[in-house]
C-alpha cells in the first residue's frame, strides 16, 4: 500500500464522496504501544474536517478525543480509530493519528478480524460495550479497555455474558462517565480494581456569570439540548408546556438534531408549534450563550443518556441559568435536588409541567439554584480526564510508553 495525504483545507468532507484514501497501516516507529480505538457513534473524518476547515464544532466529545489522541500520539507507536462512516477510507492526520472508516454494513466479526490483523494493536479501547470485538481482543491477546458512556442499566439485554466478558483477564480498564454508574458496574460483578470515572478534559471555565435572581421576563423561556427524541423526554417537554397554558406562557428553543419532524407534528398537534423552535444542530461556540439567554434548561430524559448530556449539564452550571432535570440516575446523581437542580419524575409530562411552575413561581428557590450552580460544578468536575485514564493504562503494562 502507499501512503495516502491528507486532503487540504480547500476540501469539504463532502468532496471525499466515494474515495478511499490509503495509508500505511503496519508499523510506524518500532517498540511501543499500539493503540486501537473502537467507536462507531461518529465519523471522526467529518469531526476533524468540521473543526479544522469549517470551525463548526457539533459537540464537543469527539473533537476532545482528537486533541487527547494527538497529545498521546508522540509516546505510542501508532494510533488509529476505528469508526463508522458512509464509505470505507483510511486517513492519517496531521497529528499522526490514523482515521479507519468503515459503513454500517461493513460491521460484522470479521471486519474486527481483519482491521486488528491489518494494524497489529497491542491495546483496544471500546467506547461503548461491543461483544463481537470483546472476543476478538482475547483471540488476539489485546489489553482491552472498555469505556462506556451510557447508563449501566442499558446493557441488562446482555446479561451475565457482558459481567464475565468485562470480568475476563485482558479487559483491564473499565470505565463509566459518572461514579454511580461505576458504582452499578461493580454491583453487577465487574472487579473493582478495573473500574474508573472518566470524563472529557474540561477547560477552566470562559467566565464565572452572575448569579440569575430570577426569569428575565414574563415568559418562561425554557432550553433542550442534545438528540432529539421521545426517548430523550422531548415529547413529554412540549406536552407539559400544553399543561401548563393559562398558567404559565413558555417558549420553548430545541437544540439539536434527530426526531425534528416527529416533534413539530407533536407540537402542532397540540397546537404549540408557535411556542417551540427547532433550531437544529448548533456549534458549541453558541452553546453557551444560548444557555445564558434561557431562563431554565431542561434536561427530561427518560433513558437514553450519553455523556453528551453530561457535557450539556457542565455547561449548565457554568451558565448559572436553573437547571430542570428528570431523576434518570446518571442526573439525580449530580444534582441536589432543590439546590443545584430541580428534579422531576422520568417520563411524566405532568410532574414535570409542575415543576416548570414551580420554579417559575418561588423567586427564592431560582436564586437559589441559580447561586449555587457553581457548587454543583464542582462536585461534577471530580472524575479523571479521558486521555490521562487512557494514557495511565497503557503506562501501566507498558512502562517504556
Amino acid at each position: 500500500m502507499s501512503e495516502g495525504n491528507l486532503i487540504g483545507p480547500g476540501h469539504s468532507a463532502d468532496a471525499l464522496a466515494g474515495s478511499r484514501e490509503i495509508v500505511t497501516l503496519g508499523v510506524r516507529r518500532a517498540g511501543g504501544a499500539r493503540l486501537l480505538l473502537v467507536d462507531p457513534s461518529a465519523d471522526y473524518r467529518d469531526v476533524h474536517y468540521r473543526r479544522d476547515f469549517s470551525g463548526l464544532e457539533l459537540g464537543s466529545g469527539r473533537g476532545q478525543m482528537l486533541d487527547e489522541l494527538a497529545c498521546l500520539a508522540p509516546t505510542l507507536t501508532d494510533i488509529a480509530i476505528l469508526c463508522q462512516s458512509n464509505w470505507s477510507y483510511r486517513l492519517r492526520l496531521p497529528s499522526g493519528v490514523l482515521l479507519i472508516g468503515e459503513p454500517r454494513g461493513n460491521w460484522h466479526g470479521h471486519m474486527a478480524e481483519q482491521v486488528i490483523a491489518q494494524f497489529l494493536p497491542t491495546h483496544m479501547v471500546l467506547q461503548g460495550e461491543f461483544t463481537q470485538m470483546l472476543a476478538a481482543g482475547a483471540r488476539h491477546g489485546l489489553a482491552v479497555a472498555c469505556v462506556l458512556d451510557e447508563w449501566p442499566q442499558h446493557y441488562h439485554r446482555l446479561g451475565r455474558r457482558l459481567e464475565h466478558r468485562l470480568s475476563e483477564d485482558h479487559v483491564s480498564l473499565v470505565a463509566n462517565s459518572t461514579a454511580a454508574g461505576v458504582a452499578l458496574l461493580e454491583a453487577q460483578g465487574v472487579p473493582a480494581h478495573k473500574l474508573v470515572t472518566w470524563t472529557y478534559r474540561h477547560a477552566a471555565p470562559r467566565q464565572v456569570c452572575p448569579r440569575k435572581a430570577g426569569p428575565a421576563g414574563v415568559e418562561a423561556r425554557l432550553l433542550f439540548v442534545g438528540d432529539i427524541s421521545f426517548e430523550t423526554g422531548v415529547a413529554d417537554l412540549i406536552r407539559a408546556m400544553w399543561l401548563l397554558e393559562g398558567r404559565l406562557t413558555c417558549r420553548l428553543d430545541v437544540v439539536g438534531t434527530g426526531q425534528i419532524a416527529q416533534m413539530k407534528q407533536f407540537a402542532t398537534r397540540l397546537g404549540l408549534l408557535r411556542h417551540v423552535r427547532f433550531k437544529g444542530a448548533v456549534a458549541n461556540g453558541e452553546i453557551a450563550a444560548m444557555m445564558r439567554g434561557a431562563d431554565a434548561i431542561v434536561l427530561p430524559h427518560r433513558s437514553v443518556l450519553r455523556q453528551s448530556c453530561v457535557l450539556t449539564l457542565r455547561e449548565a452550571f457554568l451558565s448559572r441559568t436553573p437547571i430542570l432535570a428528570s431523576d434518570h440516575p446518571l442526573l439525580a446523581c449530580q444534582l441536589v435536588n432543590g439546590e443545584t437542580g430541580l428534579l422531576f419524575q422520568a417520563g411524566r409530562p405532568g410532574a414535570l409541567s409542575e415543576a416548570i411552575g414551580r420554579l417559575f413561581s418561588d423567586q427564592l428557590l431560582y436564586a437559589r439554584l441559580s447561586r449555587n450552580a457553581m457548587d454543583g460544578l464542582s462536585c461534577h468536575d471530580r472524575s479523571v480526564a479521558w486521555g490521562d485514564m487512557l494514557g495511565a493504562w497503557i503506562q501501566r503494562d507498558w512502562p517504556s510508553c
